[in-house]
């Protein structure tokens, strides 16, 4: 927290001894926390990157179920009944679409 900012804080709630009290606890806590994140935290270097992979979409949905996608939306169905469908977001389903629009230009 920018100190300015705690100091200015502290200054408004200074008169109400209440306050300042519960100000001054909340504050302590949120510094406990913020060091336990601290300690979590790993550096991107130290991590087995290829074992944390997040898997892409097509690699989750398997190739069937993406050509299967695929002709659903030919036959009229749209991108949201897709999503929902096979529990991705509408962006990934536009994604797979436009990948696939792009391999049937460069194969013919």
């Amino acid at each position: 927290m920018n100190v300015n900012c705690l100091v200015g804080l502290l200054s408004a709630y200074s008169n109400r001894t209440d306050l300042l009290y519960d100000l001054q606890e909340v504050r302590r806590k949120l510094g406990q926390v913020s060091k336990a994140d601290e300690a979590d935290r790993q550096s991107v270097c130290s991590t087995n990157a290829v074992a944390r992979r997040r898997m892409c979409v097509a690699e989750q949905l398997g190739a069937k179920a993406v050509d299967q996608l695929v002709a659903d939306f030919m036959a009229g169905t749209t991108r949201q009944a897709l999503a929902n469908r096979h529990k991705v977001s509408v962006s990934s389903v536009a994604r797979l679409l436009r990948q696939d629009r792009q391999q049937r230009r460069q194969a013919s």
